[in-house]
């Protein structure tokens, strides 16, 4: 029977969700049935999973969609320490028992993940079309240079000034990196590190501060480990003369 039947029909129906997760090119799939899902060739895992509504009123904040999941799944371990720099995106559709068909029934992207209970967290999603009611960034005057660092405003090429190292140890907010002992101390200070995760596929940290090999970062050293090979960018202090 078709999908639009099955919708509307008073006994007929089975419906139950599907949710597909996406950060990069990797994928998660989860279902609300009590057993997995078969389809396209994909399998949807059956879990504890469910949300709160398609809602659309037109109000960002309104329409938001809170899907309410284990706190063992991959995705929500994604958000515990510091979050994915690339976006994760949500796919849902609807699907009846004995159909072959799944409809769309929302897109959006996870902003927030929020470990309501010991079991469950609670994860966010805002709709493609909220992004369009956020602000533009506005070029700031300032004494110093009002550009990022490396972007095409800049015109620096950030590669001209990589450096590669490999990570002796990690610990708190800081690693150390032999290799840039060979700078003077804050060097480094103002630029980013960056390296391949597996799964959040391209990852960046900020540099705080350096001083010999030991390299202070913003945030926690999640997905750095020794023996890691890193790029390492400086900073810049934004004056003309260091331009």
């Amino acid at each position: 029977m078709a999908f639009n039947l099955l919708e509307t029909s008073n006994n007929d129906g089975e419906p139950i969700y599907l949710y597909e997760f996406r950060l990069n090119d990797n994928y998660w799939r989860y279902t609300s049935s009590t057993m997995p899902i078969s389809m396209g060739g994909n399998v949807w895992k059956s879990i504890s999973i469910s949300d709160d509504g398609v809602k659309q009123s037109g109000e960002t904040q309104v329409d938001a969609l809170t899907v309410t999941m284990p706190n063992d799944t991959t995705v929500v371990s994604l958000f515990l320490g510091t979050p994915p720099i690339n976006p994760l995106y949500l796919t849902m559709r609807r699907f009846h028992y004995g159909d072959t068909e799944a409809a769309v029934c929302y897109v959006g992207e996870v902003f927030q993940v929020n470990v309501a209970s010991p079991v469950a967290a609670k994860v966010t999603c805002n709709t493609l079309s909220a992004s369009m009611e956020r602000n533009g960034l506005r070029l700031a005057w300032s004494r110093g240079c009002p550009y990022s660092l490396y972007d095409m405003n800049c015109g620096v090429s950030k590669e001209r000034f990589r450096l590669d190292g490999e990570i002796s140890t990690v610990g708190g907010s800081s690693i150390r990196v032999p290799e840039a002992a060979r700078y003077d101390n804050r060097y480094f200070a103002g630029g980013y590190i960056e390296w391949l995760d597996p799964v959040r596929g391209v990852e960046r940290r900020a540099i705080e501060d350096h001083a010999g090999e030991v390299i202070t970062i913003f945030g926690v050293v999640d997905g750095l480990a020794g023996g890691m090979t890193i790029k390492i960018y400086p900073g810049c202090g934004r004056t003309t003369s260091e331009c």
